[in-house]
């Protein structure tokens, strides 16, 4: 994609997500590989993600730039195709509405709100992470993590 055409592109992507003001978003960002990594359209959402109620992570986005403590007091879907690397943890204890995740790749460096959770769903889990995940979902609302 040319410069011009990339400007273009991004300038309607903010102008339509601050047309939102301050309702909720659904976003989906996957970039087929066809986009860099450092994007300035995943800063423009990751600026958004008090406002998530729905975000869908493809493959090829870095995790290591999404905000690592936010509040998400809207998101209630989350689906993470991504791997996350070792040193990166992402909290979504301050996520009061989440209930449906999908992570790829299963790891603890995730951290959710499992007692809330109605659905969630892997593709990899490691045997050993399964008691400790379930140990979370059974706390209940307010024990800490």
């Amino acid at each position: 994609m040319d410069d011009c055409l990339e400007e273009l592109y991004l300038d309607l992507c903010r102008t339509w997500l601050y047309r939102a003001q301050n309702s909720p978003l659904s976003i989906c960002l996957d970039t087929d590989g066809l986009v860099p990594v450092d994007h300035p359209l995943l800063d423009l959402v990751c600026e958004l993600s008090h406002q998530w109620l729905d975000i869908e992570l493809g493959s090829d986005i870095p995790l290591s730039r999404l905000p690592v403590n936010q509040k998400y007091p809207w998101l209630e879907k989350l689906w993470i195709s991504a791997p996350l690397t070792d040193r990166l943890t992402l909290n979504f204890h301050a996520a009061p509405r989440l209930r449906d995740v999908f992570i790829l790749e299963y790891t603890p460096k995730i951290q959710l709100p499992c007692h809330q959770l109605i659905k969630f769903r892997t593709n990899n889990i490691e045997i050993w992470d399964c008691p400790e995940l379930l140990r979370q979902a059974l706390e209940p609302c307010g024990s800490p993590p």
